[in-house]
Formats: C-alpha cells, sequence, structure tokens
C-alpha cells in the first residue's frame, strides 16, 4: 500500500540525511576550485578505504587497479570541471540535475515499483524510477537553465552509474559499501551517480577545446 510506502522509516531517514547535510555539500561545491579539490581528497580518501574494504577476501592486483580507476578518474574530473568551467556554480547546478536524478528514481520507484530493470544487479531499480529520475531531471534541469536533452543526459549517465555500483556490489556479495551514512549506505553508495557524469563533462571540455580552441 502507498501509504505504509510512505511512513517507510528508511524513506524518512534518507529525506533527514539529505536535508543536513544536501545544502553544506553545495556551500562547498560553490566556493570553488580550491575548496572543491580538497574536499574531493577527502571524498577520495574515504572511497579508497570503502574499496579497501570491499574487496578485502579478494585481494587481487586487478581489483586494485580497477578500484584506482574507479575513483580517482571522476574525482580528477570534477576537480577539472570546478577549474575550466568558469562557473562557480555550474557544479552545483550539474550536482543538483544528479540528486533529482537519484530522488525522482528512489521515490518513485519506491511508491509505484512495477516491473525491475535488472533483478539479478539490483532488485530494486524499476522502470518507473528509471522514468521518475528522468522526470524529476529534466523539470530541475528547465529551472537552471539547461536543455531538456541535457539534463535527461546527466540522469541517465547517472543511473547508469548508480547500476554500475550496483554490479560491483554484486561482484563482492555486499548490500551496501559501508554503513557510514544512514539510510543512504556508504560514500561510494552516495559517489557512483557521480561517476560517469564527471567523466562526461570532462571528456566533452577537453574535446571541446581540441576541436574549437
Amino acid at each position: 500500500m502507498v501509504h505504509k510506502k510512505f511512513f517507510d522509516r528508511n524513506l524518512w531517514i534518507r529525506i533527514a540525511i539529505t536535508c543536513l547535510f544536501g545544502p553544506m555539500i553545495l556551500y562547498i561545491v560553490a566556493q570553488g576550485v580550491v575548496v572543491v579539490s580538497i574536499f574531493i581528497l577527502i571524498v577520495t580518501f574515504m572511497l579508497g578505504r570503502e574499496w579497501l574494504s570491499l574487496i578485502k577476501h579478494k585481494r587481487k592486483l586487478i581489483y586494485y587497479l580497477m578500484g584506482m580507476l574507479y575513483i580517482a578518474l571522476p574525482s580528477i574530473s570534477i576537480i577539472y570541471i570546478a577549474d575550466r568551467c568558469g562557473d562557480h556554480y555550474f557544479l552545483v547546478k550539474i550536482t543538483c540535475l544528479v540528486w533529482a536524478s537519484d530522488i525522482g528514481a528512489y521515490v518513485v520507484g519506491k511508491f509505484f515499483g512495477g516491473p525491475r530493470i535488472n533483478p539479478k544487479i539490483s532488485p530494486n531499480k524499476t522502470w518507473s524510477g528509471y522514468y521518475g529520475g528522468l522526470f524529476f531531471t529534466s523539470l530541475i534541469g528547465y529551472f537552471l537553465g539547461f536543455s531538456v536533452p541535457f539534463s535527461a543526459m546527466i540522469s541517465l549517465l547517472a543511473q547508469l552509474g548508480d547500476l554500475g555500483e550496483s554490479m560491483i556490489k554484486r561482484k563482492f556479495n555486499v548490500l551496501n559499501s559501508s554503513n557510514l551514512i544512514p539510510g543512504h549506505g556508504g560514500v561510494m553508495d552516495r559517489f557512483d551517480s557521480f561517476v560517469l557524469v564527471s567523466l562526461f563533462l570532462a571528456l566533452s571540455d577537453i574535446i571541446s577545446r581540441i576541436l574549437y580552441g
């Protein structure tokens, strides 16, 4: 029943944590490349600890290399975007789009359910959640001055990043990367949606500068 889902304890814990730390993170992101770089370095350290904990029973060289790429490339991309975009609030807006995708997918998927995208990878991700994420991201993007296709692309990449981390967690038989953030899991569980988005934005800017100077 929908009313029972509305009173789900985990849902309200997620909302409370988001309301508490969301504005703080947006403030940090708005401060420019130096502050963003320090913040990302701290996040990178925390991600590294979670990754090592994730692979503690399968400590092979390939998993160490995978972790380095999975963590380092997006982190460098975020710092690059903060440095090159020329607008401190661009990264804030992108963060809002990614969060809109996460929230839209979670809320719509939880309340409406329906067919799963891939139960073997992530049993909780539904097609209704996917379209909910697209809708909310496009709506927020419109008010932030982005085109609908761009906003939809950000949502698609964010959800693919989330799905990619689900694959990693299934590989290592864990539910969350850690229990650090109540209702959310670990830092990696919040970082996953930014992985492909940050890479896409950084590569797009690099290619644009090469082609058009």
